[in-house]
């Protein structure tokens, strides 16, 4: 089901702007920002799995990629502290997002759903994130709001939304909610 249209505002975009202002994926360049544009790689670069021990040599007739041993303690920190320079608005670490990726990724398992469900809410936690609206102590409860936005978008009306509620909330939620008895 293609819900694009419902998520772009009649109107947003603007007349009279030259093909070339826009990039190769479609939409503007970055000095006309519209809210609405998403790059998949912007926050989650898979240039960023490796630290500072890689050395790459250009030769003529081949690429090689020389890895020096280290902790993954060391690479982590690595990691992290490029990622920071790159998004120092951001406030959570990008092995923290990623883990947060990977447990969507499960819970979608778990409940069977779409992987188009997965890949929205990724694009929506991923946009929050950017908008720095997301912190050490919401991250969980946001990339679960994340993905039950995904779930409800995607499948409008007929979701099983009680059964997925009890798979990603916490159990204090569930207590809160009185969906589960002590």
């Amino acid at each position: 089901m293609e819900i694009l249209h419902l998520l772009v505002p009649e109107g947003w975009r603007l007349k009279g702007i030259p093909p070339e202002m826009f990039s190769e994926y479609g939409y503007l360049h970055d000095h006309i920002n519209p809210p609405l544009f998403y790059d998949p790689l912007k926050l989650d670069d898979p240039e960023l799995i490796l630290g500072k021990h890689r050395t790459v040599l250009n030769l003529p007739s081949c690429l090689v990629s020389i890895i020096q041993f280290a902790k993954p303690s060391e690479l982590k920190k690595d990691i992290n502290e490029r990622f920071r320079e790159r998004f120092p608005q951001v406030t959570i670490t990008l092995t923290k997002l990623r883990s947060l990726k990977s447990e969507i990724i499960e819970i979608g398992k778990k409940c069977n759903l779409e992987l188009s469900v997965i890949a929205y809410s990724f694009v929506y936690f991923e946009k929050v994130i950017l908008k720095s609206r997301v912190t050490k102590h919401n991250r969980k409860y946001i990339a679960g709001s994340c993905l039950l936005l995904a779930l409800k978008l995607i499948y409008l009306d007929e979701y099983p939304d009680t059964l997925i509620i009890h798979k990603i909330a916490p159990p204090e939620l569930h207590l809160m909610m009185g969906t589960v008895e002590v």
